[in-house]
C-alpha cells in the first residue's frame, strides 16, 4: 500500500528558459515548470478522448508539446547529462519506502554476483583510471599518520541543488519510527553519540558559500554480528532539487582487491589460518576540507530540540566511492611503509577482502609474525585491527580476549566463527553451512522461491549440486511463464514442498578448510559434465606425501542450461569452457607449484579440443580456441561417466544425497592410485559434428582474346 498516489510534480523546479515554447499557444498549465501538487487525476479511459491533433517537438532531449482539450501540455523527459529525469513522473521518491539491506532484490543481486564469478578480473575502465589519478593527486597523510582524501568528483558539485528540505522530511519520518521503538531509539542515539565521541563527526551549520549536501539516514540491524548490532546507513543517492544526488556526481572507483572467490580459495591452502577485522574501516580515513560539507546530516536527541546540522568528517558508508577510498588508503599505507614492514605490506594487498583479513601460513611461527607485522603496519595509519581468530590458539598468544573474535553457536551447539559469510569451526577446522527457514509461512510463488534459493551462500561451490537442483526448479517456473506472485500449479507446489523438506539438511554438510598435506606433491584435477538441465565443473586437490595420497574438493561452478535447446555435445563443450575458466583462475591464485589435469566423459569434446578451431562452426570454434588457450599447459583425460563427480553437479541432488556422496567430497577413487592406473585416454573421433563444410566452385572462362 502506498500512503499517497503521487507527490508534487515535477520533483523539482525545471529551468525552461531556453526551450523556445511558441508564444501563440495556450498552455493547460502555464506554471508546469514549478514543483507543485497535482490538481486532477484522469483515468486511462478518458485520456485518449482528451487528445487533439497537434504535436510540437521542441528539440532533441527536450519534452514534446501535445495539444489537448484543456490546452497544450508538456510531456516527456529532459536530459540532465548523467541521468534522464521525467518532467511529469508518476511517483515521488519520498513516497517510496527505504530499501532494506536484505530486501528481495539485494539478496538476488548478491546471489548471482557470487554464482557468476570465476573468470578473469574485469578490465579497468577510463573512469576507474581517472578516479585512481584523482586519489594519487589529492590524498594526503596527516601528522598523526592517518590518511585524508577528497571525494572523487566526476563534475562540479555546483550542480547539486538544495537537499535540506528533503533531508528534514526524511529525518522527521525517522523520528516518528524511532518514537515507537524505545530500544531501537536508544541504540540509534548510542551510535550517533559514539560517532561524535570518536571525532568522526562534528557540529556545523548551513553553508551558503560552499557546496553542501544533506545525507538522509536510516538504520540497519545485524543481529548475527558479534559486535555491531545496529549500523546507521547514509543515503548518498537521495536527490537534490536539481535532480542530482551526491552519488550521481562521484566516481565509484575501481575494484582493487582480489575477488572473494580467490581469497577463500587461497585460504584453503594455509595450514595455520589467521583472520582479523579492521574496526570501523571506512571511518579510519578522514575527508579533506571542504568536502566534509557534502556529507552533512541532521540530528537531534529530542523532538523538542532544534534540528542541528553535523558534518561526517570521515569516509562514509552510503557514498559511492567509500569502499574504494578506504581500501585505497589502506593500500597506500602498505606502499608507504613497505621498507619497514615488507611481509605485512604484501599481506595487506593480497589477503584482505574489504576490511576482513583472510590469511595464514605454514606454521604457527609464520602466522605470529604475520599477525604482529600486520597489526603494527595498520597502526601506523590508524587502522585498528581486532576480531582475531585462528585454528591454532597458539597463533593468537598475546592478544586480549576483547580483541579476539566472539564465537557464534551453530545449530548443534558447536562454537563457530563467520569468515566472509562462511561458518568456520576453528576446532575441527571445517567449513559448515546453515540455512535459516522463514519464521512465518510464506506462499510458494516464483518470488518467494527465488528469494529462498538466493539465501544460500556458497561462493566456493562446495554444496553446488544442492543449489543446482533448486536452480533447475527455478528454470521450470520460468518456462511455465508464471507471474511473480502467482500460486504454483499443484504438481510444482508438491515438488517444491519436497525440496523444502530437505533443505535444512545442508547444516549437516561439512568440508575441511585445509585441503593439502604439508610438504606434499600437489596436483589439480578438474572434471566437467553436462545434462540437458545444467552443466558444471568441479575441482579437486590431490596431495601426496611419503606414499600417502589425499584428495579433497576445492571448488565448483555450475550453470543451468540455456532455454534455447542445445545439443548435448555443445552443452558438454560449455562445461569444458567453464572448467577452463575455473582452472585458469586457480592457476593465477595459488602460489603452490602443481600440475593440472582436466577430465571429461565426452569423447566428442575431447576430440574437438585436439583439433584446430578453424575447422568447426562458429559456436564450437570460439569455445575450442578459448579452452585451448586457457589449458595449453594442462593435460586432458577421459573419465568414465559413473566415476565423474561433475555428473552429480550437472544433475543436482538433495542435501542427504550429497551427505552420503564420497565421490563428491573426494573425487573418483582412481585419484588415490598411481597415475598408471588412471583411465586410459580414448582415441580421437574422426567423424565429428559441427565441422565446417568445404565448398569448391569450378568455373570456365572462355578465351576472348583476339588472335
Amino acid at each position: 500500500m502506498m500512503p499517497t498516489i503521487t507527490g508534487q510534480q515535477p520533483h523539482f523546479d525545471v529551468d525552461s528558459a531556453g526551450w523556445n515554447i511558441p508564444k501563440n499557444i495556450a498552455l493547460a498549465d502555464p506554471l508546469f515548470y514549478k514543483s507543485q501538487r497535482i490538481d486532477l487525476l484522469i483515468g486511462a479511459g478518458l485520456f485518449f478522448e482528451l487528445l487533439c491533433v497537434g504535436q510540437i517537438q521542441l528539440a532533441e532531449h527536450l519534452p514534446t508539446l501535445q495539444k489537448t482539450r484543456f490546452g497544450w501540455v508538456v510531456s516527456g523527459g529532459i536530459s540532465l547529462q548523467s541521468a534522464n529525469h521525467s518532467v511529469l513522473p508518476a511517483l515521488s521518491s519520498d513516497s517510496i519506502a527505504q530499501p532494506q539491506p536484505d530486501s528481495f532484490y539485494d539478496i538476488i543481486r548478491k546471489f548471482w554476483e557470487i554464482d557468476s564469478y570465476c573468470g578473469s578480473p574485469i578490465a579497468q575502465t577510463d573512469e576507474d583510471a581517472l578516479c585512481e589519478q584523482l586519489f594519487v593527486r589529492t590524498f594526503s597523510r596527516l601528522k598523526s599518520g592517518q590518511y585524508s582524501v577528497h571525494l572523487p568528483a566526476k563534475t562540479s558539485f555546483e550542480m547539486l541543488g538544495d537537499s535540506y528540505d528533503r533531508a528534514v522530511r526524511r529525518f522527521k519520518s525517522l523520528e516518528s519510527k524511532l518514537s515507537k521503538n524505545s530500544t531501537l531509539k536508544s541504540q540509534y542515539m548510542a551510535f550517533i553519540k559514539e560517532y561524535l565521541d570518536l571525532g568522526h563527526m562534528s557540529q556545523s551549520s548551513r553553508q551558503h558559500s560552499l557546496p553542501q549536501f544533506y545525507l538522509p539516514h536510516h538504520c540497519v540491524q545485524k543481529l548475527d554480528s558479534s559486535t555491531t548490532k545496529l549500523r546507521v546507513v547514509f543515503d548518498g543517492s537521495a536527490k537534490s532539487t536539481s535532480g542530482y544526488s551526491l552519488n550521481d556526481l562521484l566516481f565509484t572507483g575501481p575494484s582493487i582487491q582480489p575477488k572473494i572467490f580467490n581469497t577463500l580459495l587461497r585460504f584453503r591452502f594455509f595450514k595455520v589460518a589467521l583472520c582479523g577485522d579492521i574496526c570501523k574501516m571506512y571511518r579510519c580515513v578522514r575527508v579533506t576540507h571542504p568536502d566534509q560539507h557534502l556529507q552533512s546530516i541532521l540530528w537531534r536527541d529530542n523532538p523538542n530540540e532544534d534540528i542541528k546540522v553535523y558534518t561526517l568528517d570521515t569516509v562514509t558508508y552510503g557514498t559511492k566511492p567509500a569502499a574504494f577510498l578506504a581500501i585505497r588508503a589502506m593500500q597506500q599505507l602498505s606502499y608507504d611503509e613497505e621498507d619497514n614492514f615488507p611481509l605485512a605490506s604484501k599481506i595487506v594487498r593480497r589477503d584482505f577482502y574489504v576490511d576482513d583479513l583472510i590469511s595464514g601460513g605454514d606454521s604457527i611461527e609464520d602466522v605470529v609474525q604475520i599477525r604482529q607485522q600486520v597489526k603494527s603496519l595498520l597502526e601506523r595509519g590508524h587502522f585498528p585491527i581486532r576480531k582475531w581468530c585462528s585454528n591454532e590458539s597458539a597463533a593468537l598468544e598475546g592478544e586480549s580476549e576483547a580483541d579476539r573474535e566472539k564465537t557464534l553457536c551453530f545449530h548443534d551447539g558447536t562454537d563457530v566463527m563467520k569468515t566472509l559469510g562462511l561458518y568456520w569451526d576453528t576446532k575441527s577446522d571445517n567449513l559448515l553451512f546453515s540455512f535459516v527457514e522463514n519464521s512465518h509461512q510464506v506462499a510458494a510463488t516464483k518470488r518467494s522461491i527465488l528469494s529462498t534459493v538466493a539465501k544460500f551462500y556458497d561462493p566456493l561451490g562446495l554444496i553446488a549440486p544442492v543449489i543446482t537442483r533448486l536452480k533447475i526448479f527455478l528454470q521450470i517456473l520460468w518456462k511455465d511463464k508464471l507471474d511473480w506472485d502467482e500460486a504454483l500449479p499443484q504438481s510444482l507446489h508438491t515438488l517444491w514442498l519436497d525440496h523444502v523438506s530437505q533443505i535444512s539438511a545442508v547444516s549437516h554438510l561439512k568440508f575441511p578448510r585445509f585441503v593439502i598435506q604439508s610438504n606434499a606433491l600437489l596436483e589439480i584435477h578438474a572434471f566437467c559434465d553436462a545434462s540437458l538441465a545444467a552443466y558444471g565443473a568441479c575441482v579437486y586437490v590431490r596431495s601426496e606425501s611419503h606414499g600417502i595420497v589425499s584428495t579433497h574438493l576445492l571448488c565448483s561452478k555450475s550453470r543451468v542450461s540455456p532455454l534455447k535447446t542445445l545439443t548435448v555435445p555443445k552443452l558438454e563443450l560449455c562445461a569444458a569452457l567453464l572448467l577452463s575458466e575455473l582452472v585458469g583462475n586457480i592457476a593465477q591464485t595459488i602460489s603452490s607449484h602443481c600440475s593440472y589435469h582436466c577430465w571429461s566423459d565426452s569423447t566428442i569434446v575431447l576430440s574437438w579440443i585436439r583439433q584446430p578451431p578453424s575447422e568447426f562452426n562458429i559456436f564450437v570454434s570460439n569455445r575450442i580456441a578459448q579452452i585451448q588457450d586457457r589449458t595449453k599447459d594442462m593435460k586432458w583425460h577421459h573419465v568414465p561417466t559413473d566415476v565423474n563427480p561433475a555428473d552429480i553437479l550437472s544433475r543436482g541432488c538433495t542435501p542427504l544425497e550429497l551427505l552420503e556422496s564420497k565421490l563428491w567430497r573426494e573425487g573418483p577413487p582412481f585419484l588415490k592410485l598411481d597415475p598408471f592406473s588412471w583411465p586410459a585416454l580414448v582415441p580421437s573421433l574422426t567423424d565429428l559434428p559441427e565441422r565446417r563444410r568445404s565448398v569448391f566452385i569450378l568455373s570456365e572462362n572462355p578465351d576472348i582474346s583476339y588472335a
